[in-house]
């Protein structure tokens, strides 16, 4: 059975699909758990502002 290298690439796109992942399930649980109070609706906006930078950014491996 012969191993597949893994391109640096392909590397790069999984952990950035990973990172991506995490901060979307961690803001559903933040949006379910979260209360309607000013406090609670700032840090899940600065939750998905954080989202929105991490899915335009590039990662290198």
């Amino acid at each position: 059975m012969q191993s597949e290298e893994i391109s640096p690439e392909d590397k790069a796109k999984a952990f950035h699909d990973v990172i991506v992942n995490i901060k979307k399930n961690s803001i559903e649980k933040l949006a379910a758990e979260s209360g309607s109070s000013m406090e609670s609706l700032d840090k899940l906006l600065k939750a998905k502002r954080t989202l929105q930078v991490l899915e335009t950014k590039k990662y290198t491996i």
